[in-house]
Order: structure tokens, then sequence, then C-alpha cells
């Protein structure tokens, strides 16, 4: 949780306990999402290091925490010319692991000697998307979707809400909290296509690897309309399908996002299809 340094007298002893946690709206609504969305979850970090080694996918640098037995599995069954480095504490290793054309050493970085900045980019993150988000950090917030909503050119604020109106789904990033989503970053606005491209090719990843229901569910779960709102370090997420807490960045007045517009109280389970769908 970061402080809002708009505020007049900042709460420095403020320290809230670390909230992440969500409910489906009925029985049903949980049957249809509940194992398709698990399954992506399960699959984000084989599909992180198909990402290091894909020629197409921008990612040249991948950061792991693990227990230090699975680390040593992982570090034997590298596929491609990874460098890797490593430091184990409490039965936990970091994993550091870069490829040949990262300009990046790969000990620098877990020495945290490399500049974020740099990282950021090396990890895939588009260069909008990595300058935009040093400056949030900089102005203390390291959960900036009100500030990603003001940079979207679609956004209109109504009643003191900023609406979204057209983003580009697949970087909705409300549910990131509970690792749902196709990107690890913030986008600079919710419709940059560099952001985009980074998210369809992590969904091609999905695919190729064996999750592609997993995949094409979840795409189908971000285009639903979800309510964001942010006030005093806890954020609250709504849709038609699902309601969410998680703790989030201090702020002093509440700040609301409508993602993609306005959400029925509960959706529809009987429309929903997302067999054929193409994340993109």
């Amino acid at each position: 949780m970061r402080l809002d340094p708009s505020r007049d007298e900042p709460d420095t002893t403020l320290d809230l306990p670390e909230v992440s946690k969500h409910n489906w709206k009925s029985r049903d609504i949980k049957q249809l999402w509940q194992e398709p969305l698990e399954q992506f979850v399960r699959g984000r970090r084989e599909v992180a290091r198909a990402a290091l080694t894909d020629p197409d996918h921008p990612r040249s640098v991948l950061w792991q925490t693990l227990p230090s037995s699975q680390a040593e599995e992982f570090l034997n069954s590298v596929d491609g010319p990874v460098d890797s480095s490593t430091s184990s504490t409490d039965g936990a290793t970091t994993v550091v692991s870069v490829t040949p054309d990262c300009p990046l050493d790969s000990e620098r970085i877990l020495e945290r000697e490399a500049g974020p900045l740099d990282i950021l980019t090396e990890r895939g993150v588009p260069d909008c998307c990595a300058t935009a988000y040093e400056r949030h950090e900089a102005n203390g917030y390291s959960d900036p979707i009100a500030g990603v909503a003001k940079n979207t050119p679609s956004t209109n604020e109504r009643g003191g809400e900023l609406v979204v109106e057209s983003p580009h789904y697949i970087l909705n990033p409300m549910w990131a909290f509970q690792g749902w989503g196709f990107v690890d970053f913030y986008p600079c606005s919710f419709e940059c296509d560099k952001a985009r491209e980074v998210a369809a090719e992590t969904g091609r990843l999905f695919r190729e690897i064996g999750y592609g229901r997993a995949a094409d569910a979840l795409f189908e779960f971000l285009t639903a309309p979800t309510y964001w709102s942010g006030y005093h370090g806890l954020a609250h997420v709504k849709s038609s399908w699902c309601v969410g807490e998680y703790t989030t960045d201090d702020y002093w007045h509440e700040k609301t996002v409508r993602f993609g517009g306005y959400h029925d109280d509960y959706g529809d389970v009987d429309s929903v299809d997302f067999t054929d769908d193409e994340t993109g």
C-alpha cells in the first residue's frame, strides 16, 4: 500500500493487513467460471517460462521465487540458451533468468543493481507503458488504475466516476489480484495497442501449451463491464459475475473507474460460450 502524496497530513502509521478475496454471485456462475479460471492461474508460470524463449514474445527477463526443490527442477529443465542467477533463503530460491539478447546481466538484476525502467522493458513491457508506470510510482501509486483510466482516450467522467467506454478488454486489470490477466504490468492506457499485442502473444502461448480453453474463458470474463473503486488502501471490484476486494494504494479521496461501461447485477450463464472465442 502506498500513501497518496496529495494528502494534507499523510498518516504514515497506517498499516492495513493484506486483503485478496472474491465471491461468485451465484452457484451457477461459480460452476461456469471457477474451474477454467483456476486452470488459467495454474498455467501462468509455465506460459511465462515459455515466453522467455519464444521468438515472437518480447519477454527477455523472468523473475521467479520458488521452493528450492522446484527452482532446481526449473534450472535443470530450461530449454534454450538462458543465463540464470539464484539466491536462496529459508527454503525458497529466487531465480532471475535472461535470454542471450538481453542487455542486462541476471546477477545485476538479482542484486537490484539494474535500473527499474530497463527491467520493465526487458520483461516485455512496451516503452510507453514502462515510462508511464515509472511516473505513477514516482507519484506514490503502485496500483494506478485510476491514472491509467484518466490517460485513456475514450474515458469520460460522469458523476465523479471515470467511465472507460472503449477499452481493449484483454487489458482489463481489475482482476489481476486473483491472477486473472493476460499482462503482468499496467498499460499506459486501456487502449494501448502495443500492450494489447503483448497480451495477444501471451494468449497464443496459453493455446500452444494446452491452456486454450482457460484463455478463452478468461477473455470472455474480462469483457464484462467492471466496476473498481479505491479508497483508504482498499479496492472494491464488481462485475455481473463476481465481487472482490484487495489491498491497494491509500487514496485519500475515493477513485471510481468503470471499465467498459456499466455492469448488470447478475450475468446470464446461458448466454456464455467461450469455447470458440478468439483472445485478442
